[in-house]
């Protein structure tokens, strides 16, 4: 919501409103195409920053430590094993 209202709301209710009450808006109309512009990016880098899975995943992305981390695994259990106390399978991709 503060990326949306920084970016879109503000300024087009600014530039909606000042002339209404006789104020000059120095140029903030040429300024809401940019900042309309900017702001499905700034908004999606909120989300990547704030979601800790796709926060996690980026930051995979760039700075892979662990070869074998990046490599995807999934641990699957079926119903027939779970209840005649098997061990667990181990799948990796």
């Amino acid at each position: 919501t503060f990326v949306a209202s920084i970016f879109v709301y503000i300024p087009y209710f600014c530039v909606g409103n000042f002339p209404f009450l006789g104020w000059p808006d120095y140029h903030l109309s040429e300024l809401c195409t940019v900042l309309t512009s900017c702001f499905p990016t700034w908004d999606a880098i909120v989300i990547i920053c704030l979601m800790k899975a796709y926060r996690e995943g980026l930051i995979s992305i760039f700075f892979c430590r662990n070869p074998s981390v990046a490599i995807a695994s999934s641990v699957w259990q079926s119903s027939s094993m779970a209840n005649s106390g098997s061990k667990q399978s181990t799948i990796r991709a």
